[in-house]
């Protein structure tokens, strides 16, 4: 996996990863056919630049 610098200008992964109201860092990798845009609280998969699942890391912090 490595990190996909061009696709920050894809118009809905860059809208994810620069919303400025969450103030998490996320980061964006390639798996085979997959991407996944990942924060420490959750991941977002996307195949074909549509969602196909979320999974959460963390459902809660203590």
């Amino acid at each position: 996996m490595f990190l996909l610098h061009e696709l920050f200008f894809e118009e809905k992964l860059f809208r994810l990863f620069s919303d400025k109201r969450e103030k998490r860092k996320k980061m964006l990798f390639e798996h085979k056919n997959f991407l996944i845009l990942s924060s420490r609280e959750d991941a977002l998969v996307y195949k074909n630049r549509f969602e196909i699942g979320k999974k959460l890391v963390f459902k809660s912090r203590m």
